[in-house]
């Protein structure tokens, strides 16, 4: 409906602007001063990062042809100011102050859904400030203004803050908020789901180990965060995203602590300390995760912050709201261990609860699905990638993370072949990976990587590097997108055996772990295979370069060029990591020889995927809510439908499965819902171009931090 009101808006926006600039015409003999376009109507004609950029990030912009007015010409940059012009409507505006920067429109480029589009690079723009620019079509002088954007170091810093602050919002089993939005308007809902959860055997294949006999029961399973538009909490796509926010602290922590104190607005959440303490502790407490016994042990949230009823005790010292978050959905996944060491596929009640509720209206049952290979994957990998995050900053945490890892290792090594989730009764989430042939492999790639790097477990090595081996699919081209799927729910390709896939998100978490392998700080043990290294490296800047080369040729700049699979937004923002990891994994010398400039273009492809999502793009609007021009409206999102107000700082799946297919309407949780994985996603690719700051890195080093027996080592 958007595209399709497009030439009426556009009459519309022409005729106020004919008027105005009448009426300036008349009252420039009068003033004395110059014409200028004092009162500019920002509208989605000309589709740049409406939010702004870093002074070195790429810049462009694009317009696509209009029916009426024909093909843009010129565009100009001007500096320009909030205020209200003196002349037309009053509305407060950015009002164009100087010219700064112009040239000529490049094209034609075909863009997603067909149509001739324009492209102006401005990328030399490096000087702060706010700006606005305007398009001159060929007919009629038809003029067109952009959104305000602005340029500035920390220009990321307050939505990267909001982002995070959208994990405290989505916080499940205790009361959160207020918390402000970005036009200080609060947010937030009364504890909830405080009785997680039931098992029995419909639900859980929960048997007595005793007797044999079908059982049933509760285990205290609070916490967590609520994992999309729904209430429900899911193991694989919450340690899926707990990876995404670890390796965003691994690669830019300094910066992220730093972002809490930059310019803009106060932080949504109070920072409370340095995101790691000075020295180590002594050692890592065997600590009991288990809740104590009784319903007291439910009834409010510790003082710590952790969920009710699990105790880990204070942090060293203070983490800051970054790490506070990911401790908070960390400490949530260790209670979805059970006594075997495998993982509960998800808490859920048997069907979606009603769509106009908050969560503290929620009543309904909640129970555990039955332990999966998926589940047990995954929750393997984030606990052990969490042993090394938090191995100093929260000893306590850190030793129940290794422990976790170890038993559900012992469950994975016991149980070879994949136990798929048994989800029978259930209607809701399934995280099942059916589009992708080797979900399960993948996701034991990314823990077999982590417990190396955690832990120096050798057999973790040896394993990962023989699964590994198995990964390259001959006669497959891994560097071409797959097709995208061309009904509603119907898939598309499925995913070929690539080392390295293009399409990154829960169903092919193997990237995590093909990112450690290349980047880990160990030495290799003995009889490593250097030539698996090479050939992985040699995949990861293929791919990487694949991705770069898409992005430059698209007129929006987007990485994942025409493919719109299902949440599409989540995987540009997360090509960000690739993108990154790629330029990391060349400064160590692997991936063959990689030039500057190609370099270069890997970052300015990450640059223009995240603007692609601020408004570069054929809607010409931001796909965040509360932020930039034109944002999602009405998210699939039960807290904001309950409150009949989007809340902020949330990114919507987008188009699917055609560039076209975004309907803003919450009903549509195909292209309008949100969810942690995408978050995820949305922070690591803010937090890439956030300033850099000099200082320790995040996560200690040499990575062997924790000894086999979970003790952390003296350090020398």
């Amino acid at each position: 409906p958007f595209l399709a009101e497009g030439h009426a808006r556009e009459i519309q926006r022409t005729m106020r602007a004919t008027h105005v600039a009448l009426a300036m015409a008349m009252a420039a003999p009068a003033t004395g001063r110059p014409w200028l376009p004092w009162a500019s109507i920002p509208g989605p004609e000309v589709r740049l990062n409406s939010l702004g950029y870093t002074p070195d990030q790429a810049k462009r912009a694009a317009i696509p042809l209009s029916n009426w007015y024909g093909h843009p010409v010129r565009w100009r940059i001007y500096s320009c100011h909030m205020g209200e012009p003196s002349l037309g409507d009053h509305r407060e505006r950015c009002l164009a102050d100087a010219l700064v920067l112009e040239g000529n429109w490049s094209g034609p480029n075909k863009s997603d859904i067909g149509r001739a589009t324009w492209v102006a690079d401005f990328s030399e723009l490096r000087e702060p400030g706010q700006y606005i620019m305007n398009a001159l079509r060929a007919s009629h002088y038809h003029t067109v203004w952009s959104s305000p954007f602005q340029i500035h170091d920390h220009v990321f810093a307050p939505l990267l803050r909001g982002a995070v602050s959208a994990f405290t919002l989505a916080r499940c089993g205790q009361a959160v908020g207020p918390i402000p939005g970005p036009d200080g308007t609060e947010y937030g809902h009364e504890a909830c789901h405080t009785g997680d959860a039931k098992r029995d055997y419909s639900h859980t294949l929960f048997v007595d180990a005793t007797t044999g006999k079908h059982a049933h029961g509760h285990v205290h399973s609070t916490g967590g965060w609520h994992d999309a538009g729904d209430y429900g909490k899911y193991t694989v796509n919450t340690a899926f995203t707990l990876g995404t926010l670890m390796y965003a602290w691994e690669h830019f922590g300094a910066a992220i602590t730093a972002a809490y104190a930059s310019e803009g607005p106060e932080p949504l959440a109070p920072a409370s300390g340095p995101a790691r303490p000075t020295a180590p502790d002594a050692g890592v407490p065997e600590v009991d995760i288990s809740p104590p016994p009784g319903p007291g042990n439910v009834s409010e949230a510790q003082g710590d912050g952790l969920p009710p009823g699990i105790d880990l005790g204070a942090p060293q010292a203070p983490l800051g709201p970054f790490l506070d978050e990911v401790r908070y959905g960390l400490s949530w996944l260790l209670t979805m261990q059970d006594e075997s060491g495998g993982a509960y596929h998800k808490l859920t009640p048997t069907a979606f609860a009603d769509l106009q509720i908050m969560p503290e209206e929620d009543t309904s049952e909640r129970f555990f699905a039955a332990v999966s290979s998926a589940a047990t994957a995954s929750l393997v990998a984030a606990a052990a990638q969490g042993a090394r995050v938090f191995a100093h900053a929260d000893p306590a945490l850190a030793g129940a993370c290794k422990r976790a890892a170890d038993r559900g290792q012992a469950w994975l090594d016991a149980h070879p072949e994949e136990q798929a989730p048994r989800q029978g009764p259930f209607t809701t989430g399934t995280y099942a990976g059916t589009s992708s042939p080797r979900y399960v492999d993948s996701i034991r790639l990314w823990a077999l990587a982590e417990r190396w790097e955690s832990f120096g477990d050798a057999g973790a090595f040896r394993a990962f590097e023989k699964l590994l081996q198995t990964f390259p699919e001959k006669g497959v081209n891994c560097t071409e997108l797959p097709r995208s799927p061309k009904a509603r729910f119907e898939e598309g390709s499925v995913f070929p055996n690539c080392t390295v896939q293009l399409v990154f998100d829960w169903t092919t978490q193997g990237n995590f772990g093909v990112i450690r392998y290349l980047t880990s700080q160990r030495q290799l043990p003995w009889g490593a295979d250097g030539n698996l290294r090479r050939q992985t490296a040699n995949a990861l800047s293929a791919a990487a370069g694949a991705l770069a080369r898409i992005s430059r040729d698209h007129p929006y700049g987007r990485t994942m060029g025409k493919y719109y699979g299902w949440g599409i937004n989540g995987n540009v923002a997360r090509q960000t990591m690739l993108l990154h990891a790629a330029n990391l994994v060349a400064a160590r010398g692997l991936g063959g020889r990689v030039s500057p400039a190609a370099q270069q273009a890997r970052r300015r492809a990450a640059g223009l995927g995240l603007a692609h999502l601020l408004g570069a793009n054929d809607f010409g609007r931001s796909y965040v809510t509360g932020v930039g021009f034109g944002p999602p409206q009405n998210p699939h999102h039960r807290p904001s439908m309950a409150e009949k107000r989007p809340w902020p700082y949330l990114l919507v799946g987008g188009p699917w499965p055609a560039a076209t297919d975004w309907v803003d309407d919450k009903l549509s949780f195909e292209t309008n819902e949100v969810a942690i994985n995408w978050q995820g996603a949305l922070v690591y690719a803010l937090a890439m171009w956030l300033p850099e700051e000099p200082g320790e890195p995040a996560v200690s080093s040499p990575a062997d931090s924790l000894r086999a027996d979970g003790q952390v080592r003296e350090e020398r």
